[in-house]
């Protein structure tokens, strides 16, 4: 998959680039908002995100890790935001060489944590959820979750991280705290939905 992304960003001209997967949904105006209201000031833009079903269908929405506490979460191996509310500048990716092939699950946290460690300018833009994460049993993050966390620990061996006090269980207990009314709302609907 990730051969097939690195294909696509290098053939690409412009200054500003990001990629879906081919279930997850872009919200257009809202990414556009932000590209025109960070782009200035950041070399990765990122956002909150909706999680729809398999159907399209709202389930809940969950507000990405304000940017003082990005280094935190990744050092602690947890996504702080979901890659499909991301822009980037390609100059970012040509410098990084691109997302690391030899990872299949965890290659967009790669990325991201090798351009926060890199000193590449990241703005959380909050005004409007910009992408929907579909969520369903087939998911290769859910379906091989013990090699992604497997990935996920490889690629912190190769970053030199600035200590972490984060364990892995309080970035995921801030993040729900952070999300706690969205969560709830989310496993409600997903109970009235089926």
């Amino acid at each position: 998959m990730y051969t097939a992304i690195n294909a696509g960003i290098k053939a690409l001209n412009n200054e500003w680039c990001t990629y879906i997967n081919s279930d997850d949904i872009l919200y257009e105006k809202s990414l556009m908002r932000a590209y025109y209201k960070l782009s200035d000031e950041a070399d990765v833009i990122y956002g909150n995100i909706d999680t729809i079903d398999t159907e399209g269908r709202y389930l809940c929405h969950r507000r990405s890790i304000p940017t003082f506490v990005l280094g935190r979460f990744f050092s602690s191996g947890v996504m702080p935001f979901g890659q499909p509310g991301t822009l980037f500048r390609r100059s970012v990716w040509s410098k990084l060489g691109g997302f690391d092939e030899k990872y299949l699950y965890a290659s967009d946290f790669d990325f991201f944590l090798r351009a926060y460690y890199a000193g590449f300018r990241f703005k959380c833009y909050t005004t409007s959820t910009v992408a929907g994460f579909r969520k369903h049993e087939k998911q290769l993050s859910r379906m091989a979750l013990d090699r992604m966390r497997e990935e996920i620990s490889e690629v912190l061996k190769t970053v030199s991280c600035k200590p972490n006090t984060l364990s892995k269980a309080m970035a995921k207990y801030l993040f729900r705290i952070l999300n706690i009314d969205n969560l709830a709302c989310g496993k409600m609907r997903n109970i009235m939905l089926r």
